[in-house]
């Protein structure tokens, strides 16, 4: 029985991943196209392994290139098929795209952020935060900064160069030119960033630069690279993009792109240098086709005092977003534009993530005037079903959701108790992903278009939140109610307060998570106790009335309804069934609560994330809300099985905790099994047999399903078996002289042959009674036939 079962597990596994490989093979993924109605840009960075330019290549959709087709644009637009003027393309191509930054990171300096901005568009292209508690989990290369190196003849020039990162701390400046890295040349900026791959933190990498004529050699010291909260991806959009939505009677349909001869998304904006400091750049571009000007103003806040009070730890994560729009004729004209919100967002552990309001991995949330938030999945975006826009209602902030971190957009306007804005959407900022929980998702504001008089302006501003998802933090910038544990809130929050008291003294969150499951078996152990008692004290008895079981069987062979009946009856007599049914249940229903609330704490807690259980120095276990990652085992299993979705997907990383869980399990379960009294007849041996199929079968389901769960959690469950396993072991066994004598058992229409009391039934003893009853009225009513017949005979007889 055991082998046929063994085989077949093993058959049907070989056929479910053979099959699975089989199909990736012969149909592999094609690329998704975009939803009808949604653009897709192309993003400025160019992949890794290709070499960048000095101009990012045009885009093929942007209007300044190509004329955009007639039906995207409405009947009153039909002026703007007209091709781009002549001077707007020499100017985009004259105009060399230029990059600054805002911030420092320098944990030192009186900022949380350090914001990079590109001319090309006047945006965000890059937000990292300062805090060393928020670094990136993934890339465990050396970090040396964001650079954007362009070639050079005699190397790479450096075109960017933020404070307080490493490069910084070398000397290195913007326009400078690297020639030699430790000792090598660099013959291509693919090698430059090849190399750079190869470092670790802490490496010392000696380089030689340019500036002028000056040759200078450097040391710079490699750190781990800082967390970006808000990135420029590949074939995406950067953040806070702007273009027109309406000028006079020319009006952006929703479907377009942009109106023709406005690429404000293309092209690059003149830095008003006057206007721009180490926390604000104002960017100014003029649109001749319509005499529009526009301007964007950027303004990073900087931390309050001394960061010592709540308020003062939550500040520092806001950019301000200034947005104006000059009517440059003499008469006055309706104005608009369209505004982008932040992409990019980080997509760490998305082969493991659950966010706590379930989701995607980077999910559109909203909120409304007295509404509670809504949250709308990445991948319902990407699949096209989000189209509908928001309208109507008073917004009061918009962005992207990660697990962790999320980019909030505020309107910053007069509450007038009106709507501010003409709609607000959720869009994609780049092609649908193949896993579409990964799809790069972003927001589109709109106001109402406005009348502006000649030669006057019309200025919004905005907030942009960029930051962890701390709630002292969260609740600072009214963002408070991005955090919602649902229904078991108040369990979750009494235990994340425990357990950040906890840490505070011991200083390691891997303690404190055993130390809390310690002090939750301590306050169950009455319960547990008398449960373990009560389950020997059965077993025992259930060992010694085994010859009367025995004797019952042989004398109704024949009659498996009086049997049963008389099982029951010998149970019931002997208080078997009540030994410990209902407190052993009781003892998983208390900790089910505890369970759930700290894998929820664990997927939406920003303090555990990163929180290692050995030290930084281990990568193993080196974060709790995380699988435990022993090693990376991508490269020698199937793809279908280390791809980051997937119903049967285990992830890139072989996890031992969940392993160990299962096997301690398994053990604890076979453990009972053994203590179980021996069989009494075939029947009862095949139906422990069958149970140890179901218990080996549950101990696979165990470690399948925990495989990918946080290494803290795996952390509780081990804690508490082994806990559970010790109180087995130590408490007494069941003293054979306190268990009742076997007795002789009352069988039907028989005096039993004892004068003794049976025990009390309880709950479960009554149940069993009247389940008896029942099958005594059924064989009543089975034999009623039989006895009128018999009748029937005597009656002829006489």
């Amino acid at each position: 029985m055991e082998k046929r079962f063994v085989v077949f597990i093993v058959v049907s596994l070989a056929i479910t991943l053979g099959y699975g490989a089989l199909m990736r093979w012969l149909q592999p993924p094609q690329p998704q196209q975009p939803p009808a109605g949604q653009e897709v840009v192309q993003g400025e960075d160019q992949a890794e392994e290709e070499e960048p330019q000095d101009e990012p290549a045009a885009d093929p959709e942007d209007p300044a290139v190509e004329e955009q087709p007639e039906a995207e644009q409405p009947e009153e637009n039909e002026e703007n098929s007209e091709e781009v003027p002549a001077e707007d393309e020499a100017d985009n191509e004259e105009t060399k795209q230029t990059w600054l930054t805002l911030g420092s990171l320098d944990p030192a300096s009186p900022y949380r952020l350090l914001v990079t901005l590109t001319s090309r568009g006047a945006a965000i292209e890059n937000a990292e935060l300062v805090n060393p508690r928020y670094q990136d989990l993934e890339d465990r290369t050396g970090y040396l900064g964001l650079l954007q190196p362009l070639p050079h003849p005699q190397g790479i020039e450096i075109q960017v160069v933020g404070p307080g990162t490493p490069a910084a701390k070398a000397g290195l400046q913007a326009g400078d030119i690297i020639t030699r890295w430790d000792g090598s040349t660099i013959p291509s900026v693919a090698y430059f960033r090849a190399a750079l791959k190869e470092t670790e933190p802490e490496d010392k990498i000696e380089l030689v630069y340019l500036r002028g004529e000056t040759e200078t050699t450097t040391s710079v010291e490699m750190t781990q690279h800082p967390l970006q909260v808000l990135s420029t991806e590949p074939g995406s959009k950067s953040s806070l993009l702007l273009t027109l939505e309406q000028v006079g009677d020319q009006i952006l349909s929703r479907e377009a792109r942009q109106l023709i001869g406005a690429d404000l998304y293309g092209r690059h904006w003149e830095l008003v240098e006057d206007e721009t400091n180490q926390e604000q750049a104002t960017f100014q571009i003029d649109v001749p086709k319509y005499e529009v000007r526009v301007t964007k103003r950027f303004v990073l806040s900087q931390i309050k005092g001394k960061g010592t009070t709540k308020e003062e730890q939550a500040s520092g994560y806001k950019v301000k977003l200034e947005v104006e729009l000059e009517n440059l004729k003499d008469e006055t004209r309706l104005l608009s534009y369209r505004l982008d919100g932040p992409t990019g967002l980080p997509t760490e552990g998305s082969w493991y993530a659950i966010k706590i309001w379930g989701g995607g991995v980077r999910d559109v949330v909203v909120r409304f005037a007295d509404q509670s938030p809504q949250l709308v999945n990445c991948a319902t975006i990407a699949q096209g079903e989000q189209t509908e826009a928001w309208q109507g209602t008073p917004l009061e902030w918009i962005g992207v959701d990660a697990q962790y971190f999320a980019a909030i957009l505020i309107p910053d306007h007069e509450d007038t108790g009106k709507p501010f804005l003409e709609r607000s959407q959720a869009i994609l900022a780049g092609p649908p992903r193949e896993f579409e929980r990964l799809s790069d998702t972003t927001v589109r504001v709109v106001p109402l278009s406005r009348p502006v008089a000649g030669n006057q302006s019309i200025s919004d501003s905005y907030n942009l939140f960029v930051g962890p998802k701390d709630p002292e933090i969260l609740s600072t910038y009214d963002l408070g109610s991005l955090l919602n544990y649902g229904w078991f809130a108040p369990i979750v929050n009494l235990l994340l307060w425990f357990l950040h008291f906890l840490n505070g003294y011991i200083g390691n969150y891997g303690l404190a998570i055993i130390l809390m499951t310690i002090c939750v078996r301590l306050l169950m152990h009455p319960l547990t106790r008398y449960q373990t008692m009560q389950m020997q004290k059965m077993q025992a008895t259930q060992k010694k009335i085994q010859p009367q079981l025995k004797r019952l069987q042989d004398k109704y062979k024949n009659d498996p309804a009086a049997l049963q009946q008389a099982q029951m009856a010998l149970y019931r007599e002997h208080n078997v069934i009540n030994f410990g049914c209902l407190s052993g249940c009781m003892v998983v229903l208390l900790q089910m609560p505890i369970f759930f609330a700290l894998f929820t704490a664990l997927r939406g807690d920003i303090q555990l994330r990163q929180a290692s259980l050995f030290g930084e120095g281990i990568r193993w276990c080196s974060n709790l809300a995380a699988p435990d990652m022993l090693f990376y085992w991508e490269p020698y299993m199937p793809e279908f099985l280390t791809a980051p979705d997937g119903w049967i997907s285990l992830g890139p990383y072989f996890n031992l905790l969940p392993l160990l869980s299962s096997i301690l399990l398994w053990s604890q379960q076979r453990r009972m099994m053994t203590q179980m009294a021996p069989a009494a007849d075939e029947k009862q041996a095949e139906m422990q047999q069958a149970q140890k199929q179901v218990m080996t079968m549950m101990t696979l389901f165990m470690g399948v399903l925990f495989f990918k769960f946080p290494a803290g959690l795996c952390l509780y469950f081990l804690t508490s078996t082994l806990w559970g396993m010790g109180e087995r072991n130590l408490l007494p066994k069941p003293d054979p002289e306190e268990l009742e004598d076997p007795k002789e058992v009352k069988t039907p229409g028989k005096t039993p042959a004892t004068s003794n009391e049976p025990a009390k039934p309880g709950l479960i003893g009554q149940l069993l009674k009247k389940v008896e009853d029942i099958q005594n009225e059924q064989a009543k009513v089975k034999r009623a036939p039989g006895e009128k017949s018999r009748n029937k005979k005597r009656k002829k007889g006489k």
